[in-house]
């Protein structure tokens, strides 16, 4: 058995001590530095793994189509039956024996997930090895413009680079072993918290609840991030460049006032509150 990922780990135990936050739990995002907080604010294009990101990543049931005179309640009944003694996932025999429809089902917030960064302003791409019409169908359901079908698991880190080729900022958001080298190369890597562990290690940032509204998340944390440190160098430089020179006398010069350092040092420990205070 696999050792536990520290993160995990980590984030585990702050939920057992704080039960009030699980309810808020849901978009948690880690964020691994302060240069992937930076950049996701400029990203552009976002890249979405097909399989356990914008679907389940596991087959269901999609359709069933009764044959040979049988109701769909007896079907489904049947099906139920033969299934219990099943150990393939996919039950093939079951399958081709009952004209069962099985697949890989959107998840209930891909197409609002999409929506909402395109109302940020980015690009949405989905990237999948699957054949063009099954990932057309897929990028129907959840409402994705662009789709790049029938790409290796090898060639994913190319498609990425090719994307940045184009003069764009690329985020890449996956779940499996072979979206980590996709994930690194991307200017901003997101992993699934419930895919894999090396996709989690490859990426820069955590979507805990395996949401994609984890990405509109964190663009959103990033550009508020960015806002507040552009308004708190504003602060600082009118702050400043007032200060400074009635500091060195310019009032005295002009008018004859002299500063007492009490004032002065009263002064500079209020700048330190607004800062704060605006942050």
């Amino acid at each position: 058995m696999s050792p536990v990922p520290a993160w995990r780990v980590e984030v585990g135990a702050f939920l057992a001590r704080n039960p009030d936050v699980c309810k808020g739990a849901r978009d948690v995002i880690l964020i691994r530095s302060a240069e992937a907080l930076e950049t996701a604010h400029k990203l552009d294009t976002i890249v979405l793994d097909k399989t356990g990101t914008v679907t389940e990543g596991g087959p269901a049931l999609a359709d069933a189509e009764p044959v040979g005179g049988f109701s769909e309640d007896e079907l489904l009944a049947l099906a139920a039956g033969a299934e219990a003694d099943s150990e393939h996932p996919l039950a093939r025999p079951l399958a081709s024996t009952l004209s069962l429809g099985i697949a890989d089902t959107v998840k209930d917030d891909s197409a609002r997930a999409v929506a909402a960064l395109q109302r940020l302003g980015t690009d949405i791409v989905m990237l999948t090895g699957d054949n063009a019409g099954t990932a057309a169908a897929i990028a129907g359901h959840g409402d994705i413009p662009r789709v790049l079908a029938e790409v290796l698991p090898e060639h994913k880190a190319d498609e990425i680079r090719r994307l940045q080729g184009e003069g764009r900022t690329v985020g890449m958001v996956g779940d499996g072993i072979s979206d980590a080298p996709a994930l690194a190369q991307a200017d901003v890597g997101l992993a699934i918290g419930t895919g894999t562990d090396v996709a989690i290690e490859a990426a820069d940032i955590i979507l805990v609840s395996g949401s994609l509204a984890g990405v509109v998340t964190a663009i959103r944390l990033s550009r508020a991030t960015m806002r507040n440190i552009k308004q708190t160098l504003f602060f600082a430089l009118v702050y400043n460049a007032g200060g400074i020179p009635i500091a060195a006398g310019a009032l005295c010069r002009l008018w004859g006032i002299r500063l007492s350092p009490i004032i002065a040092a009263a002064a500079m420990a209020v700048s330190s509150p607004s800062v704060v205070t605006n942050a």
